[in-house]
């Protein structure tokens, strides 16, 4: 019997009473495999907080939650008895905004996080470079390039040139939505002056002219990552484990990968994860809607439930962008718009209008789930707009789509979240990481509809929290997003953006709990601590709910549970 990272002690009786059928169950298969006590116990099965003193763990399964007495009655000498010393357990996260296979692309590549100048980029680039001595047939990748409010400016063409002109050279900015390449690269991908912008993006050019200037946005930035060597399989194993235990970490036990077939290799990796049992944790997939229907059902053996912990969930439409590239999709023109722009301009739509009603109609009747990147009211309005069409041609069915970001939502489109059913996913430490600038992007009034989670919640639309890792943070720490969407105060300095959007603490786990496996349609397995449902867990080394939640950053997670077994634990991390 394993041994847990808290005080073990193995019970010494087995008494013949028993509670309810798992009680039965229990003591037929000779006791309990495990005991928790000792510490908070946060079910998270009700609108409210409510704590139990002990949890049952059976066969990978919750057999019991109540009282520590009743909890014993069900242990035998073979039964492991967690002593959790004061620390906090709670159900396992559920992700429902990340990009697990992205993150294991982006382990091969350059981290520039906290880069502060593009002098100090450069330099990096040079070293990392120089280590691995690539060369014109390879490529030097680099993400998390900070955004142009951090950086000062975004990257350009002559300042990746500066690094090499022979090596193809990409660095992603930390949206994820815009990226430089330099003049090698441009070769490589074949962009030149006469290479027309493809739909739903731009190849920037130099003013005056039509030069590539080495920005690409958008869609641009996709058909770059379409043109990049597939990982090489010898990596696949080592690096599988490593994005999962990232995300084991920071205690979620389902993952999500949002926009499968963004990398050309994701469905393979994907399939060989699942034949050859290489995951710890369930992984739902979400497909990019544009590789097409037929493309995307080759995969329909995953639609209904999972092999190898690995399920298709659904698709994702990339409508619009994002605020600092002025590519989300407004109804109104940007406020501050940098020069080279026309006064009405008002971003523009990766996925055009009619695709997405197409897309939407497609999918609503199926057992795919719709999802969709909506940043600007107008991507948002429009996605809603196709949602009432498909459920006034379908009717209404329990479709639960998401609408990701969500990052200004007025109050008629609050109405709209809730007559359709729409489920917002904030990927909250956004609201942190834009500080003021959100008003210089969006306008002074905006700061009370940027991610606006208590209006949502006051309508009674759904709201769930999740990290949209590793386009934005490096790691999925999703304490982040709480701190975000409880405090909505600036990771920077003490700006406060609409502090009437406000949530609790208890709402915001909620998100990442009960509400995420609602919206991942598995409520019925996990999300909550109730008798039946799988044994996945999480142990914090405090309980959010109890703390300032100005140190919400600080909570960490000890040992994260899936079906009754440990994965990860904080001290084997720190001690290898």
């Amino acid at each position: 019997m394993r041994l847990s990272v808290f005080t073990v002690t193995v019970a010494t009786a087995f008494c013949a009473l028993v509670r309810g059928a798992c009680a039965t169950m229990a003591a037929e298969s000779g006791g309990a495999d495990l005991i928790y006590f000792g510490g908070d116990i946060l079910t998270m099965a009700g609108p409210s907080p409510s704590y139990v003193e002990a949890l049952v763990v059976d066969d990978g399964k919750i057999a019991f939650v109540g009282s520590r007495a009743e909890a014993m009655e069900m242990a035998s000498d073979a039964t492991t008895m967690v002593d959790l010393q004061g620390h906090t357990l709670m159900p396992g996260l559920q992700d429902t905004h990340g990009h697990l296979l992205l993150k294991m692309h982006n382990l091969l590549k350059l981290d520039l996080t906290g880069a502060a100048t593009p002098d100090e980029v450069i330099a990096r680039f040079k070293t990392y470079i120089e280590e691995r001595s690539l060369g014109p047939d390879d490529w030097a990748l680099g993400y998390l390039v900070p955004k142009p409010q951090d950086l000062g400016r975004l990257l350009t063409r002559e300042d990746l040139d500066r690094i090499s002109t022979e090596v193809p050279i990409m660095a992603q900015e930390a949206s994820g939505h815009i990226a430089t390449v330099n003049t090698a690269a441009l070769r490589k991908l074949g962009i030149t002056a006469d290479t027309p912008d493809p739909t739903g993006g731009t190849y920037r050019r130099y003013p005056g002219g039509t030069e590539p200037n080495g920005i690409l946005d958008e869609a641009a930035v996709i058909q770059a990552f379409n043109a990049l060597p597939p990982i090489p399989e010898d990596k696949i194993e080592a690096l599988l484990a490593e994005v999962s235990n990232l995300w084991l970490k920071y205690g979620f036990t389902t993952a999500r990968d949002i926009l499968t077939g963004l990398s050309p290799d994701d469905f393979a990796i994907a399939r060989r994860a699942a034949e050859e049992d290489l995951l710890p944790l369930d992984l739902i997939l979400y497909a990019n809607a544009q590789l097409g229907e037929e493309t995307i059902l080759e995969h329909e053996d995953w639609i209904n439930g999972y092999v190898g912990r690995v399920k298709l969930g659904g698709i994702k439409m990339m409508i619009d962008g994002v605020p600092n590239s002025y590519t989300a999709y407004m109804r109104e023109p940007y406020p501050n718009l940098p020069e080279g722009y026309d006064s009405h301009y008002s971003g523009f739509l990766n996925v055009q209008a009619a695709d997405v009603m197409r897309y939407v109609d497609l999918y609503y009747d199926t057992g795919l789930q719709l999802n969709a990147h909506v940043m600007g009211d107008g991507a948002v309005d429009l996605y809603l707009t196709a949602l009432e069409s498909a459920e006034a041609k379908y009717g209404r069915k329990d479709r639960r789509p998401m609408a990701h970001h969500a990052g200004l939502v007025t109050p008629d489109l609050a109405d709209r979240f809730a007559s359709t059913g729409t489920v917002a996913v904030f990927n909250s430490a956004a609201i942190s990481g834009f500080g003021s600038s959100g008003e210089y992007y969006w306008g002074k009034d905006a700061p009370d509809f940027i991610m606006p989670a208590r209006t949502l919640l006051d309508y009674g639309v759904s709201v769930t929290v999740s990290t949209d890792c590793p386009s934005g943070p490096s790691e999925p720490d999703v304490f982040r997003d709480i701190f975000g969407i409880v405090t909505r105060k600036s990771f920077a300095d003490d700006y406060v953006m609409g502090p009437g959007q406000r949530i609790t603490v208890y709402e915001a786990l909620s998100g990442i709990t009960r509400t995420g496996a609602w919206g991942n349609f598995e409520e019925e397995t996990k999300g909550t601590l109730e008798e039946g449902k799988l044994a996945d867990l999480v142990v914090l080394d405090r309980n959010p709910l109890k703390i300032d939640p100005l140190t919400l950053t600080e909570v960490k997670v000890l040992e994260t549970i899936k079906e009754g077994v440990s994965v990860y634990r904080a001290s084997e991390a720190a001690n290898p």
